[in-house]
């Protein structure tokens, strides 16, 4: 709802789909070294296509709209008191008034389309996990951390209980399975954030395009985390302006060419401290 933060983060995507028409299209089949923007391979790996300080646009803007779109949407739109109790909406669920030519009341209807952006799909009694390359995707990637194993099942209970919550007009119950889904999804940020750090920290030494790949990765997850809500407030685990520090500091200098561990470290227990979770936890 912040029309300045909003033309700014647009305008970040903007300028990494012009990018990388302009500087790394052009330089598809050159070496990229330190500052110029091209192809990099090591050890018969994959190629990853990269601008002059290691970032792949491609995940910045993937893993960025995670945030931006899926995030962003259920949390902050469709599952904020705002919108489910817009209007007349908590009146006509209390009256059981539906939508026109619908068999569901608005209310019922916000609080679907936030489950939507998460499972996408029709079968909402067994939604499929890793059906996407989006949030769905990457819940599944917590969910097989044994250090956050269960987290899917409290994200999934929290949507069924707050949606029942609705149909039985009780909106306390339902406020605190939105709290419950704020936390958890939110969750899902952090901890890729940080995993993808610890990741690319780790292939430094060995691997320098599957190190800028990982980095990449989490740069956009970083970039996401601005998206995030915490339980029982209106704020982000991570301001925009926090996340733009992050940001700076990852592409400071050379940007991941210059990467250490100690800074990728650092930035790693910075986002932890947030969460109820441990960098080592994350990382593995």
């Amino acid at each position: 709802s912040n029309s300045t933060d909003a033309g700014l983060i647009k305008a970040d995507f903007d300028t990494w789909i012009a990018a990388q028409v302009d500087e790394v299209y052009p330089n598809w089949d050159v070496n990229a070294t330190a500052g110029n923007a091209g192809k990099i391979q090591f050890g018969g790996g994959s190629t990853r296509y990269i601008n002059g300080k290691g970032l792949e646009y491609n995940q910045a803007i993937n893993k960025g709209l995670i945030g931006a779109l899926m995030v962003d949407q259920i949390l902050n739109n469709y599952l904020s008191t705002s919108v489910l109790d817009d209007a007349s909406n908590r009146a006509d669920n209390d009256a059981d008034v539906v939508a026109t030519d619908k068999n569901y009341t608005t209310m019922e209807h916000k609080w679907d389309e936030a489950f939507g952006y998460l499972y996408g799909t029709d079968n909402a009694t067994d939604p499929q996990l890793g059906a996407d390359d989006f949030l769905n995707k990457y819940l599944a990637r917590v969910e097989d951390d044994a250090d956050f194993e269960g987290i899917a099942q409290d994200i999934y209970d929290a949507f069924k209980f707050g949606r029942a919550a609705i149909v039985a007009k009780n909106y306390t119950v339902r406020d605190e399975q939105a709290n419950i889904l704020r936390e958890k999804i939110s969750m899902i940020i952090g901890v890729r954030a940080v995993y993808y750090l610890q990741q690319g920290k780790n292939n430094l030494a060995t691997d320098t395009a599957a190190a800028f790949h990982d980095l990449s990765e989490g740069y956009g997850f970083i970039y996401s985390l601005q998206f995030t809500r915490k339980s029982g407030t209106n704020q982000p685990y991570f301001t925009k302006s926090e996340v733009d520090g992050f940001i700076s500091t990852l592409m400071s200098g050379n940007g991941f060419w210059d990467a250490t561990p100690g800074m990728l470290d650092t930035m790693s227990d910075t986002i932890s401290a947030e969460f109820s979770f441990t960098t080592n936890e994350a990382g593995s």
